[in-house]
């Protein structure tokens, strides 16, 4: 049970691509149902559900509105901003980057990516220090979700958090970060 969950996060990060590109069939009911019955008993603007197996999506329900002032309804490529649950599909998905070889977990963060550091720091925070909170990249205040562009490509907000300097170097302290995960 737990691998069918890790295999599904894994692929959460992929699915809004890979649904995109093919037909995906709608969720079956009664599953259906009790999603509508969830959504109609809370405040939810729009989301999204994707089951999936080993060799893709299964099944897809887009519901509500990516921007509701805009009018633009959540669909196969709308982009959702990196949270709790998200953390653990992204962590998952770059350990197995690694072992492939993709992507070094201890590595300094390539140079378009490192916020500017204290003077002190002897050395760039890593993937890994991102991954485990610990890379000094300021958390998700009340003002970023009060600002959030949606559908904003993930590289403009990663070059944007990028930006900000480091609260203190890399290793130093703990700190939960949504911005260390965007990165």
């Amino acid at each position: 049970m737990i691998r069918r969950a890790l295999a599904a996060a894994a692929w959460a990060i992929a699915a809004p691509v890979a649904v995109a590109k093919v037909a995906v069939p709608e969720l079956p009911e009664p599953l259906l149902a009790d999603v509508r019955r969830v959504l109609s008993e809370g405040q939810v603007a729009g989301g999204a559900i994707v089951l999936v197996d080993a060799s893709g999506p299964t099944a897809a329900h887009w519901f509500g509105f990516a921007d509701v002032e805009r009018g633009e309804k959540v669909g196969p490529a709308t982009c959702f901003r990196a949270g709790s649950v998200s953390k653990l599909a992204t962590a998952l998905l770059a350990h197995r980057l690694a072992a492939a070889g993709v992507v070094a977990l201890h590595a300094p963060l390539p140079q378009r990516l490192r916020p500017p550091a204290p003077a002190q720091c002897r050395e760039p925070p890593t993937l890994a220090q991102l991954l485990e909170h610990t890379g000094g990249v300021a958390g998700s205040s009340h003002a970023d979700y009060g600002a959030q562009q949606p559908n904003a490509p993930v590289a403009a907000i990663a070059s944007r958090i990028a930006r900000q300097p480091l609260r203190w170097c890399p290793a130093l302290h703990y700190s939960y970060s949504n911005h260390g995960t965007t990165l």
